[in-house]
Protein backbone atom coordinates (compact mmCIF):
# COMPACT_ATOMS: atom_id res chain seq x y z
CA UNK A 1 0.00 0.00 0.00
CA UNK A 2 1.29 3.48 -0.81
CA UNK A 3 2.23 5.69 2.11
CA UNK A 4 -0.39 8.27 1.22
CA UNK A 5 -3.07 5.59 1.05
CA UNK A 6 -2.06 4.22 4.45
CA UNK A 7 -2.23 7.70 5.97
CA UNK A 8 -5.65 8.31 4.47
CA UNK A 9 -6.88 4.94 5.74
CA UNK A 10 -5.53 5.71 9.21
CA UNK A 11 -7.27 9.08 9.24
CA UNK A 12 -10.51 7.47 8.05
CA UNK A 13 -10.39 4.81 10.79
CA UNK A 14 -9.62 7.44 13.42
CA UNK A 15 -12.58 9.53 12.25
CA UNK A 16 -14.92 6.53 12.37
CA UNK A 17 -13.68 5.55 15.81
CA UNK A 18 -14.25 9.05 17.16
CA UNK A 19 -17.69 9.22 15.58
CA UNK A 20 -18.60 5.84 17.06
CA UNK A 21 -17.34 6.87 20.48
CA UNK A 22 -19.52 9.94 20.59
CA UNK A 23 -22.60 8.37 18.87
CA UNK A 24 -25.05 6.95 21.45
CA UNK A 25 -23.06 8.46 24.32
CA UNK A 26 -23.41 11.93 22.85
CA UNK A 27 -27.16 11.46 22.31
CA UNK A 28 -27.49 10.29 25.89
CA UNK A 29 -25.44 13.19 27.21
CA UNK A 30 -27.40 15.62 25.05
CA UNK A 31 -30.74 14.60 26.61
CA UNK A 32 -29.57 14.22 30.22
CA UNK A 33 -27.45 17.35 30.08
CA UNK A 34 -30.12 19.30 28.25
CA UNK A 35 -32.61 18.63 31.05
CA UNK A 36 -30.07 19.54 33.72
CA UNK A 37 -28.71 22.56 31.87
CA UNK A 38 -32.12 24.04 31.05
CA UNK A 39 -33.55 23.08 34.44
CA UNK A 40 -36.69 21.98 32.57
CA UNK A 41 -38.35 18.62 31.88
CA UNK A 42 -40.49 18.98 28.75
CA UNK A 43 -43.39 16.53 28.65
CA UNK A 44 -45.92 15.88 25.87
CA UNK A 45 -49.43 15.25 27.20
CA UNK A 46 -53.00 15.25 25.88
CA UNK A 47 -54.96 17.19 28.49
CA UNK A 48 -58.35 15.66 27.59
CA UNK A 49 -58.62 12.67 29.94
CA UNK A 50 -59.77 13.53 33.48
CA UNK A 51 -58.80 12.50 36.07
CA UNK A 52 -55.53 11.21 34.59
CA UNK A 53 -54.47 14.34 32.68
CA UNK A 54 -56.68 17.35 31.93
CA UNK A 55 -57.05 21.09 32.47
CA UNK A 56 -58.56 22.26 35.75
CA UNK A 57 -61.95 23.85 34.86
CA UNK A 58 -61.29 26.89 37.06
CA UNK A 59 -57.58 27.60 36.64
CA UNK A 60 -57.08 25.98 33.20
CA UNK A 61 -53.79 24.63 34.55
CA UNK A 62 -52.74 21.00 33.89
CA UNK A 63 -54.09 18.62 36.52
CA UNK A 64 -54.48 14.91 37.22
CA UNK A 65 -52.58 11.79 38.22
CA UNK A 66 -49.81 12.07 35.63
CA UNK A 67 -49.32 15.77 36.34
CA UNK A 68 -48.86 15.16 40.07
CA UNK A 69 -46.55 12.20 39.40
CA UNK A 70 -44.38 14.24 37.05
CA UNK A 71 -44.17 17.12 39.51
CA UNK A 72 -42.60 14.66 41.94
CA UNK A 73 -40.25 13.39 39.23
CA UNK A 74 -39.18 16.90 38.19
CA UNK A 75 -38.57 17.81 41.84
CA UNK A 76 -36.26 14.81 42.25
CA UNK A 77 -34.45 15.80 39.04
CA UNK A 78 -34.05 19.30 40.43
CA UNK A 79 -35.80 20.90 37.45
CA UNK A 80 -39.08 22.55 36.54
CA UNK A 81 -41.92 20.79 34.71
CA UNK A 82 -43.07 22.11 31.34
CA UNK A 83 -46.17 20.34 29.98
CA UNK A 84 -46.79 20.61 26.25
CA UNK A 85 -50.48 20.04 25.54
CA UNK A 86 -50.80 18.53 22.07
CA UNK A 87 -52.91 16.17 19.98
CA UNK A 88 -52.39 12.46 20.59
CA UNK A 89 -51.01 11.88 17.09
CA UNK A 90 -48.46 14.71 17.45
CA UNK A 91 -46.75 13.42 20.60
CA UNK A 92 -44.53 10.72 19.08
CA UNK A 93 -43.23 12.92 16.21
CA UNK A 94 -42.50 15.67 18.74
CA UNK A 95 -40.52 13.24 20.91
CA UNK A 96 -38.52 11.83 18.00
CA UNK A 97 -37.72 15.35 16.77
CA UNK A 98 -36.43 16.31 20.23
CA UNK A 99 -39.05 18.97 20.90
CA UNK A 100 -40.02 17.18 24.14
CA UNK A 101 -38.09 14.88 26.47
CA UNK A 102 -40.88 12.55 27.55
CA UNK A 103 -44.38 11.45 26.57
CA UNK A 104 -46.90 10.98 29.39
CA UNK A 105 -50.05 9.89 27.59
CA UNK A 106 -50.26 6.47 29.23
CA UNK A 107 -48.97 4.84 26.06
CA UNK A 108 -49.20 1.05 26.01
CA UNK A 109 -46.00 -0.69 24.93
CA UNK A 110 -46.64 -2.37 21.57
CA UNK A 111 -44.16 -3.89 19.08
CA UNK A 112 -45.19 -1.36 16.45
CA UNK A 113 -44.68 1.67 18.70
CA UNK A 114 -41.37 0.26 19.96
CA UNK A 115 -39.97 0.60 16.44
CA UNK A 116 -39.91 4.35 17.01
CA UNK A 117 -39.77 5.05 20.76
CA UNK A 118 -38.54 3.45 23.99
CA UNK A 119 -40.90 2.59 26.83
CA UNK A 120 -40.33 2.80 30.56
CA UNK A 121 -41.65 0.56 33.29
CA UNK A 122 -45.49 0.57 33.37
CA UNK A 123 -47.01 3.05 35.80
CA UNK A 124 -50.80 3.00 35.28
CA UNK A 125 -53.33 0.17 34.61
CA UNK A 126 -56.14 0.35 32.03
CA UNK A 127 -59.25 -1.84 31.85
CA UNK A 128 -60.84 -1.67 28.40
CA UNK A 129 -64.63 -1.93 28.34
CA UNK A 130 -67.55 -0.89 26.12
CA UNK A 131 -69.83 2.05 26.77
CA UNK A 132 -73.12 1.59 24.92
CA UNK A 133 -76.38 3.40 24.15
CA UNK A 134 -78.84 3.26 27.04
CA UNK A 135 -81.65 1.72 24.97
CA UNK A 136 -79.70 0.44 21.99
CA UNK A 137 -80.62 -3.21 22.49
CA UNK A 138 -77.04 -4.36 23.15
CA UNK A 139 -76.81 -6.88 26.00
CA UNK A 140 -73.84 -8.96 24.82
CA UNK A 141 -70.52 -8.08 23.19
CA UNK A 142 -71.20 -10.48 20.32
CA UNK A 143 -74.04 -8.22 19.20
CA UNK A 144 -71.52 -5.49 18.40
CA UNK A 145 -69.78 -7.71 15.84
CA UNK A 146 -72.38 -7.13 13.16
CA UNK A 147 -72.22 -5.15 9.89
CA UNK A 148 -74.98 -2.78 11.02
CA UNK A 149 -73.15 -1.84 14.24
CA UNK A 150 -70.71 1.06 14.74
CA UNK A 151 -68.02 1.17 17.42
CA UNK A 152 -66.17 4.44 18.08
CA UNK A 153 -62.53 4.51 19.25
CA UNK A 154 -59.69 6.96 19.72
CA UNK A 155 -57.57 7.07 16.57
CA UNK A 156 -54.22 5.30 16.97
CA UNK A 157 -54.99 3.98 20.46
CA UNK A 158 -54.74 0.37 21.60
CA UNK A 159 -58.55 0.46 21.85
CA UNK A 160 -58.52 1.09 18.10
CA UNK A 161 -56.47 -2.05 17.45
CA UNK A 162 -58.47 -4.14 19.92
CA UNK A 163 -61.79 -3.07 18.38
CA UNK A 164 -60.63 -4.26 14.96
CA UNK A 165 -59.85 -7.68 16.46
CA UNK A 166 -63.00 -8.00 18.57
CA UNK A 167 -65.50 -6.58 16.08
CA UNK A 168 -64.15 -7.24 12.55
CA UNK A 169 -67.62 -7.17 10.99
CA UNK A 170 -68.66 -3.86 12.54
CA UNK A 171 -67.80 -0.36 11.36
CA UNK A 172 -64.90 0.94 13.48
CA UNK A 173 -65.13 4.73 13.59
CA UNK A 174 -61.77 6.20 14.68
CA UNK A 175 -61.80 9.82 15.85
CA UNK A 176 -58.93 12.02 17.01
CA UNK A 177 -60.51 13.12 20.32
CA UNK A 178 -61.77 10.93 23.17
CA UNK A 179 -64.68 13.25 23.99
CA UNK A 180 -65.84 12.99 20.37
CA UNK A 181 -65.74 9.17 20.59
CA UNK A 182 -67.99 9.22 23.67
CA UNK A 183 -70.34 11.78 22.14
CA UNK A 184 -70.90 9.42 19.22
CA UNK A 185 -72.64 7.03 21.62
CA UNK A 186 -74.67 9.56 23.61
CA UNK A 187 -75.85 11.17 20.36
CA UNK A 188 -76.77 7.72 18.96
CA UNK A 189 -74.33 7.92 16.06
CA UNK A 190 -72.44 4.86 17.34
CA UNK A 191 -73.67 1.76 19.16
CA UNK A 192 -70.66 1.58 21.47
CA UNK A 193 -67.34 3.13 22.36
CA UNK A 194 -64.41 0.91 23.33
CA UNK A 195 -62.50 2.82 26.01
CA UNK A 196 -60.83 2.83 29.42
CA UNK A 197 -63.04 2.02 32.39
CA UNK A 198 -61.88 5.04 34.38
CA UNK A 199 -63.19 7.30 31.60
CA UNK A 200 -66.39 5.39 30.87
CA UNK A 201 -67.79 5.26 34.41
CA UNK A 202 -67.84 9.04 35.07
CA UNK A 203 -69.27 9.69 31.61
CA UNK A 204 -72.14 7.27 32.15
CA UNK A 205 -72.69 8.68 35.63
CA UNK A 206 -73.10 12.13 34.07
CA UNK A 207 -75.18 10.89 31.11
CA UNK A 208 -77.45 8.17 32.56
CA UNK A 209 -80.32 8.86 30.16
CA UNK A 210 -78.32 8.11 27.01
CA UNK A 211 -75.43 5.79 27.94
CA UNK A 212 -74.71 2.60 29.90
CA UNK A 213 -71.84 0.20 30.57
CA UNK A 214 -71.77 -3.18 28.83
CA UNK A 215 -69.06 -5.02 30.79
CA UNK A 216 -67.73 -2.91 33.69
CA UNK A 217 -66.59 -5.93 35.73
CA UNK A 218 -65.30 -8.13 32.89
CA UNK A 219 -63.01 -5.97 30.72
CA UNK A 220 -61.97 -7.10 27.26
CA UNK A 221 -58.35 -6.50 28.21
CA UNK A 222 -56.16 -5.08 30.96
CA UNK A 223 -53.24 -3.06 29.67
CA UNK A 224 -50.57 -0.89 31.28
CA UNK A 225 -49.53 2.60 30.33
CA UNK A 226 -45.86 3.58 30.16
CA UNK A 227 -43.87 6.76 29.75
CA UNK A 228 -41.92 7.05 26.51
CA UNK A 229 -38.55 8.56 25.57
CA UNK A 230 -36.59 8.62 22.34
CA UNK A 231 -33.91 6.05 21.54
CA UNK A 232 -30.28 6.75 22.40
CA UNK A 233 -30.81 7.89 25.99
CA UNK A 234 -29.87 4.93 28.25
CA UNK A 235 -28.88 7.09 31.24
CA UNK A 236 -32.15 9.01 31.20
CA UNK A 237 -34.15 5.80 30.67
CA UNK A 238 -32.36 4.09 33.56
CA UNK A 239 -33.02 7.02 35.88
CA UNK A 240 -36.74 7.21 35.03
CA UNK A 241 -37.18 3.44 35.42
CA UNK A 242 -35.36 3.53 38.73
CA UNK A 243 -37.58 6.41 39.84
CA UNK A 244 -40.77 4.51 38.94
CA UNK A 245 -39.60 1.36 40.72
CA UNK A 246 -38.73 3.31 43.86
CA UNK A 247 -42.04 5.17 44.04
CA UNK A 248 -44.06 2.02 43.31
CA UNK A 249 -42.20 0.05 45.98
CA UNK A 250 -42.73 2.85 48.50
CA UNK A 251 -46.49 2.82 47.88
CA UNK A 252 -46.54 6.50 46.90
CA UNK A 253 -47.74 5.94 43.33
CA UNK A 254 -50.50 3.57 44.53
CA UNK A 255 -51.66 6.16 47.06
CA UNK A 256 -51.63 8.87 44.39
CA UNK A 257 -53.61 6.63 42.02
CA UNK A 258 -56.22 5.79 44.66
CA UNK A 259 -56.64 9.45 45.61
CA UNK A 260 -56.97 10.84 42.09
CA UNK A 261 -58.21 8.03 39.83
CA UNK A 262 -59.67 5.55 42.32
CA UNK A 263 -62.85 7.56 42.93
CA UNK A 264 -63.65 7.55 39.20
CA UNK A 265 -63.70 3.72 39.18
CA UNK A 266 -66.57 3.46 41.68
CA UNK A 267 -69.90 2.62 40.06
Amino acid sequence: MRRGGAAALGLCLLTLACAGARGPAQSDADLWDRVQRSKTLRVAMVLQFPPQFYRDPQTREPAGYDVEMLKLMAKDLGVGLQIEDMDFTASVPSLVAGRVDLIANGLVNTPERAKTIQFTEPYVPYQLIAMIQKDGGIVDAAQLNQPERTVSVLLGSTSHELAKLLFPRAEIRALDRQDACMLEVSSKKADACLMERYLAIPYVRNNPQTTALLNPDTPFAVQYGCLAIRYGSPRFLYWVNNWLKYYKASGILDALYDRIIGLSLKL
